[in-house]
């Protein structure tokens, strides 16, 4: 896939503020991830592996986000795969970047529950 190796060449340039991103085969179809535990948190300094898998019509359509690292959040299915919108392809835009579905990943990391008022976090 094409935009899967522009996007390694643009993050071999550019590097990842948060976490790190590569192809796990020459085909680019499948990536390594590792995203950061939230600073200020209790996974502050935690590191969690996450794979994502691009269907043969990125960025038509998104990539499947599974979290290899053990986690309990209520975003996450126990198989491992996010549950988000936009991964869902609920406003999924073939814009968005390996950084961009990262950061969404990222940001899902420690949701505040705003009808239980509880922090929900990753299990390590």
């Amino acid at each position: 896939n094409i935009t899967c190796r522009t996007e390694r060449q643009q993050l071999e340039t550019n590097p990842l503020p948060r976490g790190f991103a590569a192809p796990l085969d020459g085909r680019g179809s499948t990536w390594h991830c590792r995203v950061p535990g939230h600073v200020g948190t209790v996974h502050e300094g935690a590191v969690y592996r996450v794979t994502l898998s691009f269907p043969s019509d990125y960025p038509l359509k998104p990539p499947r986000v599974v979290f290899e690292s053990p986690t309990f959040h209520m975003h996450i299915a126990s198989s491992g795969q996010v549950s988000h919108p936009v991964l869902s392809g609920i406003g999924w835009d073939p814009a968005f970047t390996v950084a961009d579905i990262l950061l969404m990943v990222w940001r899902r990391g420690c949701a505040l529950n705003n009808r239980e008022r509880t922090i929900v976090y990753f299990q390590l």
